[in-house]
């Protein structure tokens, strides 16, 4: 339909914009360049930042925690057996030790401590004791925000994933090029710090 006369014709629609590069466009093929961190003025944590945070987690938690467990149980927590021993080639004295019930129930609980720690740490406050000294955060990896009790919960979970295979599911975060071990990938999240 044609303008009336004397009105000028509408302006045409404007250019739409150039196609910047997404590597979660479709039709794009080969590998996606990495960001050096999720948001500018952050980076993704690696590995070895991590474990020194864990380790001082593990003194602050496991220090107190297995004191208390060979204090309250003593020698209820190993079976220590002592005898002679006679082979072709000689024969001896030897020693063994075998954990008890008791031992693995104890080791259970402080398991259970742990989680609670981790869980309550991350969703409340965003990072552990050991994280926060080292200046590391655990946020969601879609939004940047803190996670929620649910995504601690299964972070927690991927923690025992992340174990059961040789401790190779927190090496993993030494060559991801986001720094995810499994349980980051189980619970969709980053570990950052500042850049």
């Amino acid at each position: 339909m044609d303008a009336p006369p004397g009105i000028p014709p509408p302006p045409p629609p404007p250019a739409p914009p150039p196609y910047t590069y997404s590597p979660y466009s479709y039709g794009y093929y080969g590998a996606a360049p990495v960001r050096p961190g999720p948001t500018p003025g952050l980076a993704y944590a690696g590995f070895w930042i991590r474990f020194v945070a864990y380790l001082i987690d593990a003194a602050i938690l496991d220090i107190p925690l297995y004191g208390l467990l060979f204090a309250l149980f003593g020698s209820q927590v190993l079976n220590i057996t002592c005898g002679n021993y006679s082979r072709v080639f000689g024969s001896g004295y030897y020693c063994s030790a075998h954990p008890t019930g008791e031992f693995f129930l104890g080791v259970l609980v402080i398991q259970l401590i742990h989680g609670v720690y981790f869980v309550l740490m991350w969703s409340l406050t965003g990072s552990s004791i050991g994280q926060k000294a080292l200046g590391l955060m655990v946020v969601d990896s879609r939004t940047g925000s803190r996670i929620s009790v649910g995504q601690a919960i299964g972070r927690f979970f991927g923690y025992i994933v992340s174990g059961i295979v040789v401790d190779l599911g927190f090496m993993w975060a030494g060559w991801d090029p986001r720094k995810q071990g499994w349980h980051d990938k189980i619970a969709s999240t980053f570990v950052v710090r500042p850049a």
